[in-house]
């Protein structure tokens, strides 16, 4: 094997475990071409690095290292060790069982897609994942600053409501295994990372910026609300994350779905045919409504809202019907469609919270301002969160208003979620 790019890109241990990779393969006498992905601000959890693996017979193998950041700085600012614990055990056990139950069901459409795992090395600081590359597979991105159409988010809140049925039908046909799954996908990112007053502080400047685009006078009741809890809304954050609160209706969730997470494979006539979920990091069992929220909130502008919010709503809660009686459980019984209004009510909060710091951070805080995380120090952090001193953009206020003005008008509050 040659290589015929940077490998000290990838730790001796990394790339001993690409080696491997490549041998269970068989792929013999191959140039592997790796590379560094420079995109600062386009994953703020790792680093990652783009591996070419080819052989003068024709073989092509398309991977992607997502590598844990080095810069000591960071990692201690971020949780990064747990997060890559937590994306192995998804893709190696909890979205590898979800795959199996849908396959001894004989379902004819199953859950989505999402990357096939090669590999993983999971020492303290010294974290890789190793993925299929799946834009092989025709998968593209979409600019994260831009909401998405209809036909996009039908897909998307289609395929969650099967991805969120396999956990109601698991749950009643093999309890057993998925309480294994379950207990390992409690949330630890928000309770652990938010031990950090800066971190607090974040996300009250990230709601003082939301409601700085509110009208004060016309809009004095919501802004007055925003106000009155910006200082709790991390607080809030760790409290409706805990599956307790769902009693029998929790699922585990993908954790971040947002646009920046989804890529789509298209048709000949343009229509998206398949959403493929990547960074299941943050993945976490709790309400179903945590997935949905953030999705409709901080994917969809205020125009799609205002013709098609119910019409997603439904569209997620009839996929999730037909698929929970494909896997052969009651939805009736196992997640009624008056749960799903209770949990709107009370979790779609916290869609309204991650609108707030991913509008912000998409479209508040220049490009430029983002940082090479593997070498980021207290000063490129600073020159991000220094943007909180400077005057929202018109883009932003506008995004953002509309986000906290429609929570409010689809009958959702405040004053019940502290």
């Amino acid at each position: 094997m040659s290589e015929t790019s940077q490998l000290d890109i990838l730790t001796t241990k990394v790339y001993k475990c690409l080696q491997d990779i490549i041998t269970k393969l068989q792929i013999n006498n191959c140039s592997v071409n790796i590379k560094k992905k420079v995109d600062y601000g386009e994953n703020h959890l790792g680093v990652i690095v783009n591996v070419q693996i080819s052989n003068e017979e024709g073989q092509v193998v398309n991977m992607v290292i997502k590598n844990a950041p080095k810069s000591a700085m960071y990692r201690d600012f971020f949780p990064i060790h747990n997060v890559f614990l937590r994306e192995n055990f998804m893709y190696s056990k909890a979205l590898k069982e979800f795959t199996k139950f849908q396959n001894n069901k004989n379902v004819k459409c199953t859950f989505g897609y999402f990357p096939k795992l090669y590999g993983a090395v999971l020492d303290l600081d010294n974290e890789a994942i190793i993925l299929e590359d799946v834009n092989e597979l025709e998968y593209k991105n979409m600019k994260r600053e831009d909401p998405i159409n209809y036909a996009h988010a039908l897909l998307v809140v289609q395929e969650l409501g099967k991805f969120h049925a396999i956990s109601f039908a698991m749950k009643d046909q093999n309890k057993e295994l998925f309480d294994e799954l379950s207990q390992n996908t409690v949330d630890s990112h928000f309770t652990q990372f938010g031990q950090k007053g800066s971190v607090k502080n974040c996300y009250e400047n990230w709601a003082k910026a939301a409601s700085i685009s509110l009208h004060k006078f016309q809009e004095k009741s919501i802004y007055d609300k925003i106000n009155a809890l910006k200082s709790d809304f991390y607080n809030i954050l760790c409290d409706i994350v805990s599956p307790e609160i769902c009693k029998d209706y929790a699922v585990i969730c993908h954790g971040d779905v947002w646009v920046g997470n989804l890529l789509f494979k298209y048709l000949s006539n343009g229509q998206p045919e398949s959403v493929c979920f990547l960074d299941w990091q943050i993945s976490r069992y709790g309400s179903p409504v945590l997935d949905l929220s953030q999705f409709l909130f901080t994917c969809t502008d205020k125009s799609l809202r205002d013709q098609h919010y119910e019409d997603l709503i439904k569209a997620y809660y009839k996929s999730l019907c037909n698929f929970l009686q494909q896997l052969g459980s009651d939805p009736n019984t196992l997640f009624p469609e008056e749960v799903l209004q209770q949990h709107l009510r009370k979790f779609s909060v916290f869609g309204l919270i991650m609108a707030m710091q991913v509008t912000w951070l998409t479209l508040n805080v220049p490009k430029d301002d983002f940082y090479d995380i593997d070498a980021a120090t207290t000063g490129d952090i600073d020159k991000v969160v220094d943007n909180f001193n400077k005057p929202n953009t018109e883009k932003y206020n506008l995004r953002i208003r509309d986000i906290i003005l429609d929570y409010f008008k689809f009958g959702y509050d405040l004053q019940n979620v502290s």
